[in-house]
Order: C-alpha cells, then structure tokens, then sequence
C-alpha cells in the first residue's frame, strides 16, 4: 500500500530570514528604501574591503588602508600582490565568509563564536588599516561593538537568526555588484567587476553574473547545513 509523504513545513523562524533577507535583497534596488540597509551597507564595505586587504596580504602584496566613506562606499589601495585575486577577492571573501557564518548557526554556540570571530576581525582592521571619514570609522566602531554585545548578551533563536540573517546579507551583497557596475559605467568610475575585466579581458557582467552565483550557491548549501543541525 503506498505511503502518503507530505513535504516538511518550514519553520517560522526559517519563513521570518527568508522574508528579511529578500525585503532586504530587494532595498539593494530600490533606492528610496536602501537609507534601510545604511547599517547593513556600512558592515558589507568594511567586509569587502577587509577582503581585499586579506588577499593583498596572501598574495605576497601590501594593503596601505581601508577607505570607508560617509556614502558607504569604500577603497583599498594595495601594492603589489596578484591583482586577479585582489580584485575578485571583496564580493568572493563576503560571500564565502556568510556562508561561514550560516554554516556554524546550527546551534547556538557557534553562532557566537560567529559573532565574535566578526567582532574581533573589525576590532583589528580597525585598529591597524580603517581610514576614512567620522562615519565610515565610527560605523566601523558601531558594528564591533554591536557583534560583541550580541555575542555575549543574546542567547538561542534570536542569536541564532541574527547570525543567520547577517551572513545571508554577506552573501548576497554579490547582487550590489549590478547596482555599482550600473553607476560605475554612468559615472565613468571604476567597479571590481570593470577592474577584472580590464584585468582578463572577460566582460564586467560576467564577473558579477560569476559572483551572484557562487553567492546564491553558498546561501542554500550553508542554510541547509545549518538547519539540519538544528533540526
């Protein structure tokens, strides 16, 4: 006699950071509601840059500083190191530390570890390379200060779904790759995606198409990891 298998029903707090993470995904777009990400937006430029910092530093090269700016924009001068890795390394070094992040959300012991190991990655980048003007530092200060106190003071679900949701936004900044290729071609400046493409003659919306899908892959392979943990 055959079986009648129904589909597991999600759960309301994997409904509630698939609903926030796509509202959120959506403000990227929608420029009256991105003064909604502005928190958000000046944690994924310290992270991107801190990515472009890392590989400068792996390849062999020097990162002078980290520019961060009122506007949420950001800058990494580097000498030397290998300029393909350099370049790709701020959109792949987000997505691959969100998928991190979600990963270790199983429970709630490593999303504080997350948290601090976060904590204590923007402590040090800005003690020894953040630059910029009074907003983009004391975002940076903000965002330090905001993973430590949530590491030590928020406890099970809400922990939990805050790691969760800030690693799903590491992840899917990839798709802000679009909105900078856009403005970056209408002001004449220049984006990772130009940069590399200038680099390997590979077209720049094909860098960020790149980028988008290796995001969109880590999201659902690490939030499945991380929920069959905590099933």
């Amino acid at each position: 006699m055959a079986q009648n298998r129904t589909k597991p029903r999600m759960r309301p707090d994997q409904t509630l950071l698939l609903a926030a993470s796509a509202v959120a995904l959506a403000s990227w777009f929608v420029e009256p509601l991105r003064f909604v990400l502005i928190p958000l937006i000046y944690l994924n430029t310290h992270l991107h840059e801190l990515g472009h910092a890392a590989a400068a530093f792996a390849s062999g090269g020097l990162a002078q500083a980290i520019y961060v700016y009122g506007d949420g924009s950001g800058q990494t001068p580097v000498m030397g190191g290998n300029a393909l890795l350099v370049a790709s390394s701020g959109y792949v070094g987000t997505a691959l530390l969100g998928g991190l992040f979600i990963a270790l959300t199983g429970n709630e012991k490593g999303a504080r570890h997350s948290l601090l190991a976060m904590g204590a990655s923007l402590g040090l980048s800005m003690l020894f390379l953040v630059r910029g003007d009074g907003i983009g530092l004391a975002s940076g200060l903000f965002w330090t200060a905001v993973a430590f106190a949530s590491a030590k003071w928020m406890k099970g679900q809400a922990l939990m779904f805050l790691a969760r949701f800030l690693g799903v936004q590491l992840c899917l900044t990839s798709a802000e790759a679009f909105a900078s290729l856009y403005a970056a071609s209408r002001a004449g400046l220049h984006s990772d995606a130009a940069i590399l493409a200038g680099l390997s003659g590979i077209p720049p919306l094909v860098w960020a198409s790149g980028w988008l899908i290796l995001s969109l892959a880590i999201v659902v392979a690490s939030l499945r990891r991380a929920w069959r943990s905590a099933a």
